[in-house]
């Protein structure tokens, strides 16, 4: 027989999903000063884009840390800090870029057609 009673082990139990606990840890959370977005950009349209962008500066703009991982250069060019990834023979080169360095990157797909 076990030593522990069975309202003592039902009280311990963990009660709903993990969605449902996790959501009710959240709502307890006052602030949350960190927001990682990795993609999800490319399949907006451009006005819903510039939105998305506004809302994140919003956050950013409070003293919350944004961070965005994202293909479109568009994206990059609109963003005050962005951290260059390259891919070369023996791995990734990464480097922050100057203001001068997002605008030519933007440059270059609108010269391609990438941005047309």
């Amino acid at each position: 027989m076990s030593s522990r009673r069975p309202e003592r082990a039902a009280r311990h139990r963990p009660r709903g999903s993990a969605r449902e606990r996790c959501l009710r840890r959240l709502r307890k959370v006052e602030r949350i000063d960190s927001l990682f977005l990795d993609e999800g950009f490319g399949s907006l349209d451009t006005a819903i884009l510039s939105d998305a962008l506004d809302v994140l500066r919003g956050h950013v703009s409070t003293g919350r840390l944004v961070a965005v991982t994202c293909h479109l250069r568009a994206v990059a060019a609109d963003l005050d800090r962005v951290l260059l990834v390259t891919k070369n023979p023996g791995g990734s080169d990464v480097r922050w870029l100057e203001p001068a360095e997002r605008e030519q990157l933007l440059l270059n797909d609108v010269s391609t057609g990438l941005l047309s």
